[in-house]
């Protein structure tokens, strides 16, 4: 165990802490209302974070390679690459427009499991907005309770990370 230990470095501890502080705050943060944007924005940080992590570390692998070894990394970190930039997309567009009032009609609301399983669950509203569209909206599950059965619910949302900012 000292063995292994004396291999990990401080900046691997820090980066540790760093990633289990945003996974907390993301759990912690509501999934509704006007702090709805910083949660998306510690996804985001992860995402950036573990794409940075592991193009970092391929980047100080041993430069003696093989071509085919150089290729490969350049792939993976292109794909990081990409990976980041499609994620944040949605985010900068939505900061960039700000939130949206509408009125979703034939409305339902739903729940599902998280990836973690048993300890969280996502709830959502889903409706049909004015141009036609079918969105689900992330939303709380004190909102999932209160919603259900209602068939028109009009409310202020950002329309690409479908996250609701208040129900009307």
């Amino acid at each position: 165990m000292k063995k292994l230990l004396s291999k990990v470095h401080s900046s691997d501890m820090i980066i540790c802490v760093a990633f289990l502080a945003l996974v907390v705050t993301g759990i912690i943060l509501p999934k509704t209302g006007p702090l709805v944007l910083m949660d998306e924005a510690c996804d985001l940080l992860l995402i950036w974070g573990v794409c940075i992590f592991v193009s970092v570390r391929l980047i100080r692998l041993n430069k003696d390679d093989l071509t085919s070894a150089k290729t490969w990394r350049g792939i993976v970190i292109a794909a990081c690459a990409a990976a980041c930039i499609w994620f944040t997309k949605d985010i900068v567009l939505d900061v960039a427009e700000g939130p949206r009032r509408m009125t979703l009609e034939n409305t339902e609301v739903s729940r599902m499991q998280a990836h973690t399983g048993i300890f969280s669950s996502h709830y959502y509203l889903t409706g049909t907005d004015p141009e036609g569209e079918r969105l689900s909206l992330e939303i709380s599950g004190g909102d999932y309770t209160r919603l259900a059965g209602q068939k028109t619910v009009s409310v202020e949302c950002y329309p690409h990370t479908r996250r609701v900012v208040k129900i009307y």
